[in-house]
């Protein structure tokens, strides 16, 4: 056919004639994925020319001892065949060229691809972290090789029951870890929920159906619970320390405090475990925006969120929690003369009572000065000593 160059049936010809009489040799010019498990399950899409006038012409597809079997569904007349390698039980790496025999009127022809399509086995080395809340949405990292092999599209990350567990539980069912990004050696993935708070889980990378097991264990944990809040106040400018106290805190990964008021810009900030205690969190109350929208609410309850991977907090069964926004304090200072060490400084401003005490940090120069008291005007400082 004059239209693609390719060898066919006349009746199949859309377009004129430019020869007649035998076809040409088949060729495959490329073929795509170039690697997967040795265990088979692998669809690849080969290209080429004179495969075949009709899919009835495919004799056969091998790579090495493997077959591959064709999808009727998914040929291209004599220019594509899309094929799956058989399932077969092998764990051997190896590497070998792709053949396709095709019928030819003159007889039988086989095309071998110049690229070898390798087997390989992929493997799992170690993931991060090994455990995280019941709610699921932990970000963990695996590591390992050969993970992006085969049809990429179909890989995924399961979580399952560890078999050393005495008997198996019903609330412990497989659930997926959801991919983000894969190369050859990383996964990222979220984790889903599990059905309860102990569930030992095995972490299996398949790949086109064939499962590759770590030799660790992923532990779902009791979600955080947050009981009480202090303070529960913000300025505009943001940067108030809210504590949280409450439990479980230490089984999430990346949590943040997020505006969750219609009035204002959904900015985001991070939060921390205090110093490894687990019933303590502490979030910095991210900036107010926009400007405009901030008069009209001061003396107001902003909404906010805590979310603490899968889970929200305050509370499991209240997503948001309010602070009143109050106005950022303001400070003028003039110092006219020479200090010594222990003077005291009066730092005249307005709505200082917005702050704790333990927020505000003078400094003269490059010296500290201690901050010994607050009102709504005054912040009397002592210079300390250097």
């Amino acid at each position: 056919c004059s239209s693609n160059n390719q060898c066919t049936e006349r009746s199949e010809c859309n377009s004129p004639v430019t020869m007649t009489g035998d076809c040409d040799d088949p060729v495959i010019t490329s073929f795509d994925p170039m690697n997967g498990p040795p265990q088979g399950g692998t669809t690849i899409t080969i290209n080429g020319t004179n495969l075949g006038a009709q899919f009835s012409d495919i004799i056969s597809v091998t790579i090495g001892s493997h077959v591959c079997t064709s999808i009727e569904e998914q040929y291209r007349t004599g220019e594509g065949i899309v094929c799956n390698i058989d399932t077969i039980n092998s764990n051997t790496e190896d590497s070998n060229s792709i053949s396709i025999t095709v019928s030819t009127s003159s007889g039988d022809k086989t095309a071998t691809s110049n690229e070898q399509f390798m087997f390989l086995l992929p493997s799992i080395d170690s993931f991060f972290p090994t455990f995280g809340p019941r709610s699921g949405s932990t970000q963990v990292m695996i590591t390992g090789n050969n993970l992006d092999i085969g049809n990429t599209e179909q890989t995924r990350v399961i979580m399952r029951e560890s078999i050393n567990r005495r008997k198996k539980r019903q609330n412990c069912p497989d659930t997926e870890c959801n991919i983000m990004s894969i190369n050859t050696t990383y996964i990222t993935c979220y984790s889903g929920s599990a059905g309860s708070d102990d569930c030992l889980m095995i972490v299996a990378v398949e790949v086109n159906n064939n499962a590759f097991d770590s030799s660790s264990i992923f532990t779902y944990k009791p979600d955080p619970t947050f009981t009480d809040l202090d303070p529960e106040i913000t300025i505009p400018a943001g940067g108030i320390k809210l504590t949280f106290t409450g439990s479980n805190f230490d089984v999430v990964q990346s949590p943040m405090i997020t505006i969750n008021d219609s009035r204002f810009n959904m900015t985001t900030e991070s939060c921390l475990v205090e110093n490894n205690d687990t019933t303590l969190l502490v979030c910095t109350t991210p900036r107010i925006t926009p400007l405009s929208a901030i008069n009209d609410a001061i003396d107001t309850a902003i909404q906010y969120k805590v979310v603490v991977d899968g889970a929200t907090g305050p509370d499991s069964s209240i997503d948001t929690f309010e602070l009143v926004l109050q106005r950022d304090p303001t400070f003028s200072m003039v110092i006219d003369r020479e200090l010594q060490e222990n003077d005291i400084i009066r730092i005249q401003g307005a709505n200082i009572d917005s702050v704790e005490k333990s927020e505000i940090i003078v400094y003269i120069g490059d010296e500290n000065c201690q901050v010994d008291s607050t009102s709504d005007t005054v912040v009397p400082s002592s210079l300390l000593g250097g």
